[in-house]
């Protein structure tokens, strides 16, 4: 770096604790920023309303792989409704949403626990465009009587 780039500079940068750069950006192809970006922290994508008593779940974009992502959700779903000690209403948003296969299961139990634990009765509604994914959400949610199809955005 001394050679090759700070002897260079008219200024002596302050540098504190360098690291290398993402060798992605040095290679051909797709960077895949597209999933990373999509992927945001779970806790970023959920919010409560206390005027509403309304819990709004932007699942928009998210990609659910595996059983420990479905754990990730709850474990967030969780901290979020259960202080609040009473039952809510919810919105969730599924739009772009993906789940693969061998998270099917645990998330369709998952949002079994979540009915159950944080909602009032009929009190969830779930919005997707993927006809796919209303019917594959529909049926499992369905086989484990949670209340509340997923409806055409």
């Amino acid at each position: 770096p001394e050679q090759d780039i700070l002897s260079l500079l008219p200024f002596t940068p302050d540098v504190d604790g360098p690291a290398l750069m993402d060798e992605r950006l040095f290679t051909d192809g797709a960077f895949g920023l597209r999933p990373r970006m999509l992927d945001l922290h779970i806790g970023q994508r959920l919010s409560y309303d206390p005027n509403t008593n309304t819990a709004f779940l932007d699942f928009g974009g998210l990609h659910v792989r595996s059983a420990d992502d479905v754990t990730h959700i709850v474990e967030a779903v969780d901290g979020l409704l259960g202080p609040i000690g009473r039952r809510v209403k919810a919105v969730v948003n599924y739009d772009r949403f993906q789940l693969d296969e061998p998270a099917v299961d645990a998330y369709a139990d998952a949002v079994r626990y979540v009915q159950d634990t944080y909602y009032v009765e009929d009190g969830a509604r779930r919005y997707s465009g993927n006809a796919f994914l209303r019917l594959k959400l529909s049926r499992e949610l369905d086989k484990r009587d949670v209340d509340g199809a997923v409806e055409a955005s």
